[in-house]
């Protein structure tokens, strides 16, 4: 997400937390005095708004870390330390607390104490058969002993056989066919997925309200299993015990024609008949329920005395409001400090996503949108020029196979470091395939003065060695096609420069060719 985009959202986020700020505040006002049903449920509806809208922010960031993994063609190790590096010295607080993937094998690249966590769980597991957005039960680490929350996305790439597929049909068909193939498979294949946890007391927090009295609890309940998280802290029960409402039931007894089973019934069936009357300990209370969207079957509870209701609601307007905006100055605050980091990683990710890792020139997802940019639009057709070139070095399996990868390596790098040098500012450099590179020059130039750079690339490739023992250097084939001399459009200039280049790998190499 570019930079301005991001701080829009933020303005936007803050905005209408203002608006519904100062509307829920209207609301409250005209709600005091009204029966013990039409409280409960107001304060329930902003606690479950403050958690849904925490949930859906936590959702969009770890989508968006999805989109930029699923573009990416590096492995899960590699990428996990590329995510990892860019939470390095990240503030306590910050709205997650690690960062990791789960391939499709099983295998987990995290932390120690996560890969605990996950595999006692069986969190891995379960995320592989969703196919969106997968958000756990809270529980406990077994490494820090706080109470956690983890979201998991699906992480999609390339199909390995779709390399040699492309490698075998590069002479009977054009770039951009082999191009669509492999954005094809790219979307069929599930990767794994990537997670980021959350402390619970993050969510816990945002349940809390200073206006309720000591005596009101609040619990983040489970409608199947009845488990329950404290949210609110007492000398018996601190925030953050866990227990079971079964349990506590016996000594909850309905009044005025309530019923605590069929009550517990409605939370389970998700049903509007969400509110009750109880005694407990020979004092009486109003309870009820409101579901979190974000963690399935998971309810928030709340329960006030009847007697303090009336007199906290007349408060309730006015604290809330002046809590609201501490909460929404905090979460400002949190905000650009969160934008700080996204600008460092989002920059980081961005080149991961367009850059070739090995030889640091545009890979072909970074060319596809360079184009995109620098080809000329229909209105610019036939005013503005363009050449293409197809560059393969020659003979490069015999470089792999005597020298290794190692040796190979260096010639790409090398090789890359001579293209993007000498057409700095003038042309798009990439490497799209195993030896194979495409340069799009978007400056005028001459054939003149193409063949003439194209003679001074020769001359540098032959200085380059795969060992040093080594005598002779590096050449390589190249075809090279003219807009708008050779085509009328994109897809056929790319097409003209293919077919450049394949009568110069029939003619032997080593040499470069125009179109005609």
């Amino acid at each position: 997400m570019k930079n301005s985009k991001y701080t829009g959202l933020i303005i936007a986020y803050i905005s209408f937390c203002v608006v519904v700020i100062l509307v829920a505040a209207a609301i409250l006002s005209g709600l005091v005095g009204a029966n013990n049903t039409n409280q409960m449920n107001s304060i329930l509806a902003l606690m479950s708004e403050k958690l849904n809208t925490s949930f859906d922010m936590m959702t969009d960031y770890l989508k968006e870390a999805s989109d930029i993994a699923s573009a990416s063609r590096t492995d899960f190790d590699v990428l996990y330390e590329q995510f990892s590096s860019t939470s390095e010295g990240k503030p306590y607080k910050m709205p997650y607390s690690n960062i990791g993937f789960v391939d499709s094998e099983g295998n987990i690249y995290a932390t120690e104490g996560e890969k605990l966590d996950i595999e006692k769980y069986g969190f891995g597991e379960k995320a592989l058969e969703v196919d969106d957005i997968y958000i756990t039960e809270p529980y406990r680490s077994a490494v820090t002993g706080l109470n956690m929350i983890t979201l998991f996305a699906p992480v999609y790439g390339p199909d390995i056989s779709a390399a040699k597929d492309e490698a075998l049909s590069r002479r009977d068909g054009p770039h951009i066919v082999r191009q669509k193939r492999r954005l094809e498979d790219d979307k069929k294949i599930r990767r794994g997925s990537i997670f980021v946890t959350y402390y619970l007391e993050t969510i816990q927090g945002l349940a809390y309200s200073d206006v309720l009295t000591d005596a009101t609890e609040i619990y983040l309940v489970n409608a199947l299993s009845g488990n329950y998280v404290n949210c609110t802290g007492t000398e018996d029960s601190p925030a953050g015990t866990w227990g079971n409402i079964r349990l506590r039931k016996k000594s909850i007894k309905g009044i005025n024609g309530y019923d605590m089973d069929e009550w517990l019934e409605n939370m389970r069936n998700e049903t509007d008949d969400n509110i009750i009357n109880v005694k407990e300990d020979g004092e009486e209370f109003t309870q009820a329920f409101v579901d979190i969207k974000g963690m399935e079957k998971w309810n928030i509870v709340i329960k006030i005395p009847i007697k303090e209701l009336s007199t906290a609601m007349s408060n309730f307007t006015m604290v809330m409001t002046v809590a609201a905006f501490a909460i929404l100055g905090a979460t400002a605050v949190l905000a650009f400090v969160l934008n700080r980091v996204e600008r460092k990683r989002a920059k980081k990710l961005e080149e991961i996503s367009v850059m070739d890792p090995l030889t640091k020139v545009l890979n072909r997802r970074g060319l596809d949108e360079g184009l995109e940019n620098m080809f000329p639009k229909d209105d610019e057709m036939l005013e503005k020029k363009g050449i293409y070139i197809f560059l393969d070095i020659d003979n490069f399996k015999a470089i792999n196979d005597n020298f290794g990868h190692e040796g190979g390596d260096k010639v790409l790098k090398e090789s890359a470091e001579i293209l993007a040098n000498y057409f700095k500012d003038k042309a798009l450099v990439a490497r799209v395939g195993g030896d194979e590179f495409n340069l799009y020059i978007y400056e005028d130039m001459t054939v003149a003065e193409v063949d003439s750079a194209m003679s001074y690339v020769r001359e540098a490739f032959a200085s380059i060695k795969a060992d040093s023992h080594v005598e002779s250097g590096v050449t390589f084939s190249a075809g090279i096609a003219r807009y708008p001399e050779d085509a009328i459009g994109l897809e056929e200039l790319v097409e003209s420069a293919d077919k450049a280049l394949y009568t110069v790998k029939k003619r032997g190499g080593a040499d470069h060719l125009w179109y005609s």
